[in-house]
């Protein structure tokens, strides 16, 4: 999903309280939900302020366990010290942003992707390039703040609803990030749920392939309506004119993003391919734009500017920095502060004992898993405790009614890689928004990949289709759609 770090190497906090009951943890949980979604949809608060609130009652709760604050605030310092590598990346993601805009490597492609994408094509083709470099370099996030904002430019100035926009963008990258051999979610979910790496992907297969097709065929046809309300040539060759008047778009403007994937494809260290990126953008704006050093370093911090071009580019243009970082970077601190007391004090433990207890069957426990990534996902924010936590807690409940373990990696792949993205206070929900400039519910309904592959997922299950069983001599009984059942020797 995000991007490629290591859980650093600290002293995990001992549980000091009481173990928390079924009733407490599910309280604790709800409470948090509750009011987060009453200060979004009822009272429309800020997502720091709900999310903040939720946490303070969380602490509140957990007091009465006999925790102290200074044992709650280990746990939250440990998580908080696993997850810096990311949160880095996250916040040097709007320097490159800044740079690569003073550099002319987005209006570049905004202007050449003008010149050749028309409207009718614009919304399979950003489906269908988010997922291969999303495949290529195993990172939704790069994916997004890469090719993702110039999409979210050229469909700006062909007149296309951001929020469809968005959708396309987002499915495309999490499809790269959930079948990605070398994507950190990708290797995550077969560790958690202990299988192999490849029989993972290939049960990840028999779902996501029915949905992606599905989504392609949507943005197929949402491409022919788009094309009826798109703006008319003459507005899209004034913003072509702008672009060319504003930045030069040689072929140099290209080094930066160049830089940026091949070592990105060449698995360097995430946050050195990026770096890579913000100093070669640096230097072409300084040396083929004509910008000053002054300049450029006001850009990397406070985001690019520039007056006079059409209203419809400005927005993708006058953005970045490090500072438009910063609410995502908080939001963050936040709900990893959240999930490391879940943890810690063993709300979820507790939850999900209760709920494997009471399941005997096979598709019944299937969306059970993904049920309890999505929730995971919900109360902590964060996709990689969902996808741990969920493979972890029903390893053995899937041994129990003889589904494969590969079948549970996928689910919690999709309950907590796809489902992460349209959870408004989530790490990817908040970044995508922050970036692509969409509020996470607006382009919910498009993101078509992040809630339809949980929903086939579940159909099949229900049907007998798409599972991989093992029986008591330990062969893999897999049941393919127009074939007999296939028994072979692990």
């Amino acid at each position: 999903m995000k991007e490629d770090f290591k859980i650093t190497e600290v002293e995990q906090p001992i549980a000091t309280g009481k173990k928390p009951s079924f009733g407490y943890s599910l309280a604790a949980c709800l409470v948090f939900l509750i009011i987060v979604c009453l200060g979004l949809i009822v009272f429309k608060f800020d997502t720091i302020i709900t999310a903040l609130s939720g946490l303070l009652v969380v602490i509140i709760m957990s007091t009465f366990l006999g925790y102290k604050f200074a044992d709650l605030e280990k746990m939250m310092l440990y998580n908080i010290w696993r997850t810096m590598p990311a949160m880095l990346i996250l916040v040097s993601v709007g320097a490159v942003v800044g740079a690569w805009i003073a550099a002319g490597t987005i209006p570049a492609l905004v202007y050449y992707g003008l010149k050749c994408i028309t409207p009718t094509l614009f919304l399979p083709v950003a489906l269908l390039l988010c997922s291969v470099m999303s495949m290529a370099v195993g990172t939704s996030w790069g994916t997004v703040s890469t090719l993702g904002i110039v999409f979210m430019g050229i469909g700006a100035s062909l007149g296309i609803n951001p929020a469809v926009t968005a959708g396309a963008v987002i499915s495309g990258a999490l499809f790269g990030d959930k079948m990605s051999p070398i994507s950190d979610s990708t290797n995550l979910a077969p560790i958690g749920a202990r299988t192999d790496l490849w029989a993972h992907i290939h049960a990840m297969t028999k779902t996501t392939a029915p949905t992606y097709v599905i989504t392609l065929a949507f943005f197929i046809i949402m491409g022919f309506k788009v094309s009826n309300t798109a703006v008319d040539l003459e507005t899209i060759n004034a913003i072509v004119a702008d672009l060319a008047k504003n930045f030069n778009l040689g072929i140099l403007t290209m080094v930066p993003i160049l830089i940026t994937v091949v070592l990105s494809v060449k698995k360097f260290h995430p946050l050195i391919a990026m770096y890579s990126g913000v100093i070669s953008g640096a230097l072409v704006a300084i040396f083929v734009q004509g910008e000053s050093v002054a300049r450029v370093f006001t850009y990397l911090n406070f985001g690019f500017s520039i007056e006079g071009v059409n209203e419809q580019i400005a927005p993708i243009l006058n953005r970045g920095g490090l500072q438009s970082m910063m609410w995502t970077f908080a939001l963050a601190m936040i709900v990893i502060s959240l999930a490391g007391i879940l943890q810690g004090v063993g709300y979820l433990n507790a939850i999900v004992e209760v709920i494997i207890s009471k399941i005997h069957k096979p598709a019944p426990m299937i969306v059970a898993a993904i049920v309890t990534a999505m929730f995971i996902t919900m109360v902590t924010g964060d996709s990689y405790s969902a996808i741990l936590l969920t493979g972890t807690l029903f390893a053995s409940a899937f041994d129990r009614v003889k589904l494969d373990r590969s079948i549970l990696s996928r689910c919690t792949e999709e309950g907590g890689t796809l489902f992460v993205a349209i959870v408004p206070w989530a790490t990817s929900g908040a970044y995508f928004t922050s970036l692509l400039g969409v509020p996470t519910l607006e382009y919910l309904p498009f993101a078509i990949l992040c809630w339809l592959n949980p929903l086939i997922s579940i159909l099949f299950a229900f049907m007998g289709k798409a599972l991989i069983f093992r029986d008591d001599d330990g062969n893999k009984i897999e049941r393919k759609f127009f074939q007999k059942r296939e028994v072979s020797r692990i």
